[in-house]
């Protein structure tokens, strides 16, 4: 199995393969039409199609590569999967474009907005919700979270995490993140998020609904064979080529040493 990895995004909106089988592309965002966090698809061969993790802006050229890799690979595009509560916004847009994709997201939220697409709800229940995806995907459903924007602190939050093999790599929903040095607002670094560094969701221990099933969760992750850490936000060439493993070793380490 391939390890390669080329981190070297040219710009945005532009396919880029990261791995064998493995592709990338990265639209500029702003969260909340202010931070710009921007947004990255990963776009993964698997069986019987293509899968794309966090469908972002489906800008014209974007479309035309997708199309090309379709014709490349003789796979269509039949999974469009949200790696987590707030990811949604270009979903439409996708399955508008590849009309015999099944589209993915987590109950509560993305239902609440009544999106204009159809859509499959993930068995947050499950903790490996789409084995037909492995082994070029292994999905698990990060437990244990809370959603800290609602005033009573009673609903859940859903993410989910990737393991990517081909890439040695794992990406995921907003549970994690990783940006650059150059990345981060002062606002953001206000509220204590880290440079390059793959660190827990930047609300901390307000994220935290079940620090058991919290800690289980990452410890599963941590069985998986990776190094490598690919952000859904960020800049191009925003991924963490070494060492994802250890860090994310020290944010379980904060999870068990109740750090909040």
């Amino acid at each position: 199995m391939s390890k390669s990895f080329d981190r070297r995004e040219p710009s945005y909106n532009v396919l880029h393969r990261v791995s064998t089988d493995v592709y990338t592309f990265v639209t500029e965002f702003l969260f909340m039409g202010a931070v710009p966090i921007h947004n990255r698809s990963v776009v993964v061969k698997v069986p019987g199609g293509l899968a794309i993790i966090n469908p972002a802006e489906l800008r014209p050229e974007v479309l035309r590569d997708l199309r090309r890799l379709e014709e490349e690979t003789g796979a269509g595009v039949r999974y469009l999967i949200s790696p987590g509560d707030w990811h949604y916004l270009f979903i439409g847009q996708h399955k508008k474009a590849f009309p015999a994709a099944t589209v993915y997201v987590p109950p509560g939220r993305i239902p609440s907005k009544t999106p204009d697409f159809e859509y499959t709800l993930i068995d947050v229940e499950a903790d490996h919700p789409f084995p037909a995806l492995e082994p070029s995907i292994v999905a698990l459903n990060f437990k244990g979270l809370r959603d800290f924007t609602d005033p009573e602190g009673a609903l859940p939050r859903y993410e989910l995490c990737f393991l990517i093999p081909n890439a040695h790599a794992i990406t995921s929903g907003d549970v994690l993140y990783y940006f650059d040095e150059d990345e981060l607002s002062e606002k953001q670094r206000a509220i204590g998020m880290v440079p390059r560094k793959l660190d827990f969701h930047a609300a901390k221990g307000r994220m935290i609904r079940d620090r058991e099933a919290v800690r289980r969760s990452l410890g599963e992750i941590l069985e998986w064979d990776f190094d490598r850490y690919i952000p859904i936000h960020g800049a191009p060439g925003n991924m963490l080529p070494e060492g994802a493993k250890a860090e994310l070793r020290q944010v379980l380490a904060w999870v068990e040493a109740e750090t909040s």
